[in-house]
Formats: C-alpha cells, sequence, structure tokens
C-alpha cells in the first residue's frame, strides 16, 4: 500500500506584536493668569441735605 503522502501544515509564522513606543505628552506650561487688580471704586458719599429749621414763628 502506497502510504498517503502526509501534507505537512503551513508553518504560520507568529508576527511579533509591536509594541508601539509611548507617546509621551509634552507637559503643557499653562501660563499664569495674572488677575487684574480691582480698583475698589468709593462710593461716592452723598451728604444728607440738612434741613434747616424753621424760624420760631414770633406771634
Amino acid at each position: 500500500p502506497t502510504p498517503e503522502p502526509q501534507t505537512p501544515e503551513p508553518t504560520i509564522p507568529t508576527p511579533e506584536p509591536q509594541t508601539p513606543e509611548p507617546t509621551i505628552p509634552e507637559p503643557t506650561t499653562p501660563e499664569p493668569t495674572i488677575p487684574e487688580p480691582t480698583i475698589p471704586t468709593p462710593e461716592p458719599t452723598i451728604p444728607e441735605p440738612t434741613t434747616p429749621e424753621p424760624p420760631p414763628i414770633s406771634t
């Protein structure tokens, strides 16, 4: 009996897993926020109107 020719299994090359280089994000230095100096607006002092006392009525 003629032996059946064994078909050799195809050797599938295992692809090497590519290790992607880690992308290191550059640290973004945030611009310092300079707070604008708040100039306090002084409230205008409204002088109270002085009510002049009525002159005494001379009878």
